[in-house]
């Protein structure tokens, strides 16, 4: 199945908000989460009915409602249509191969970014869809499935002496951006690791498999490379956002944390596609050597039969006049003769060094 391009399903043209799901159901059935919290009390719950959800619209606690599952395209629109989400913004939740980006409307900012698993058993980036949807005391997330790097967000936000409890939406967003960036990171690295560690196969036997593995690198970097670049445009225009919903406090914080973090996974990115560049080129470069060494040796042994052919084809014409063929000692002679001139061809060779 294509990584890079996702195929959508239908065919046919259907007018913004209708355009359906594109990608991979990775879910039975859709689920909704929220979290509603103030600085001392906490209301977590799971399997919330979209009935429910209208509740915290209203609500003046901070409340996180996370949806997981895309492809209930009717679900989300309902979604879409208590929150009063543009109708734009639908068919960016439903279409997973939708690049990340940010958008800043009236009441609420958008941003969506791709969340990055690595299948550890075969070395494989896969990479899940999430949007979030700002507004002042509500934050949205439209994931995939429930495999995500916010466990760590959810244990904070249970305990009461907790920053995230006493901030606002905009800073438990830039938290899961970090959690979402440090991903990257850990992703990264472990390639990464791989990537460094094949240099010594490289300069050893070469082989069919390690040119398969630096070409599975280089497929897993471009990839993540894919992913990476569009998100750092996007978290970087989150920056510059003059969103009265974005606090002064919290977009320092993005500054100072996940700006850097994000800048810092993509020089990663770009010097580990360059190192394997390198290392392919060193991979083929050992082979042709290889090659010519093989061929420089054939071509000398080739040289040294020359004259020891054409000694045996002149002894070969089978003539009766040829004196050499009464004497008693004639065949030995010859050989002594040829075996002297190759050995001297060797050792002109090896002189001019190149044996």
């Amino acid at each position: 199945m294509a990584r890079f391009l996702k195929k959508q399903s239908a065919t046919e043209i259907k007018p913004f908000g209708k355009l359906g799901f594109v990608g991979t159901r990775k879910m039975d059935q859709p689920l909704i989460e929220v979290f509603d919290f103030s600085e001392k009390e906490i209301e977590h719950k799971k399997d919330v009915t979209i009935e429910e959800l209208a509740r915290y619209k209203e609500s003046s606690t901070v409340s996180w409602i996370n949806i997981y599952g895309l492809h209930d395209t009717e679900l989300i629109n309902q979604i879409g249509q208590i929150f009063e989400l543009h109708p734009m913004l639908i068919d960016k939740i439903t279409n997973t191969g939708d690049r990340p980006s940010f958008e800043d409307y009236d009441d609420y900012v958008v941003l969506v970014l791709k969340m990055l698993h690595l299948d550890k058993s075969n070395l494989t980036m896969q990479s899940e869809h999430i949007l979030f949807a700002l507004f002042d005391n509500i934050l949205i997330t439209f994931q995939e499935n429930q495999v995500d790097p916010f466990g760590p967000i959810r244990e904070r936000l249970q305990k009461t002496t907790n920053r995230m409890r006493k901030g606002n939406t905009d800073y438990l967003l830039f938290a899961m951006i970090r959690a979402i960036t440090n991903q990257y990171t850990n992703c990264l690295e472990y390639i990464g690791q791989k990537i460094e560690n094949i240099e010594d196969e490289i300069f050893g036997q070469q082989s069919n498999e390690v040119l398969q593995d630096l070409n599975d690198y280089n497929l897993e970097i471009n990839y993540t490379s894919k992913i990476i670049r569009p998100a750092k445009e996007a978290i970087f225009a989150l920056c510059k956002s003059d969103s009265e919903i974005i606090s002064q406090e919290s977009s320092q914080y993005i500054i100072n944390n996940v700006h850097d973090a994000i800048w810092i996974v993509s020089d990663s990115c770009e010097s580990y596609r360059t190192m394997l560049h390198d290392q392919l080129n060193i991979y083929h470069t050992n082979v042709a050597n290889r090659l010519n060494e093989m061929f420089r040796v054939l071509t000398i042994l080739s040289v040294i039969f020359v004259p020891l052919t054409f000694i045996a084809g002149i002894y070969g014409m089978n003539f009766e006049a040829m004196p050499e063929y009464s004497k008693p000692y004639g065949y030995f002679t010859v050989w002594v003769v040829m075996i002297i001139i190759a050995i001297i061809m060797l050792f002109y060779f090896r002189r001019k060094g190149w044996l």
